[in-house]
């Protein structure tokens, strides 16, 4: 009976914890134009398509586009511990992709070497290939 009790102590003493981070609640590290734009390529892509996301991106979002678009990316973050000399190249990505898609602001499209497929607000997603 005393370590339920213990148990059911340290819960509330936890809970108690994490509603003093109440600041944090509700912070979306990914804009609403970037997630409907992630969204879209999620739901209008082949499985085979590659995600650009090169600096042109949001540096806040990087780090999410493959999780947020379920598709390979350009730019995985690694960890430092891991072998990179083993990881492929973004040509080489790009290379085998039935679709290569760039999400960016529009203000950096090059509609020479970009055709606009959707956009978000001030998001494009453009197709290369």
């Amino acid at each position: 009976m005393g370590v339920v009790v213990g148990v059911a102590l340290a819960a509330v003493a936890g809970v108690d914890a994490w509603s003093r981070l109440g600041p944090l609640r509700g912070h979306d590290p990914v804009p609403g134009d970037w997630r409907r734009a992630t969204q879209w390529v999620r739901e209008n892509t082949p499985k085979g398509t590659v995600v650009i996301n090169g600096m042109t991106v949001e540096p806040s979002v990087r780090q999410w586009m493959g999780f947020l678009t379920r598709r390979r990316t350009t730019y995985t973050p690694v960890p430092t511990s891991e072998p990179i000399a083993r990881l492929p190249t973004a040509e080489e990505k790009v290379a085998g992709a039935t679709w290569v898609v760039d999400l960016r602001v529009r203000k950096w499209v090059n509609p020479e070497v970009q055709r606009e497929v959707f956009a978000a607000g001030e998001v494009v997603v453009s197709r290369i290939k």
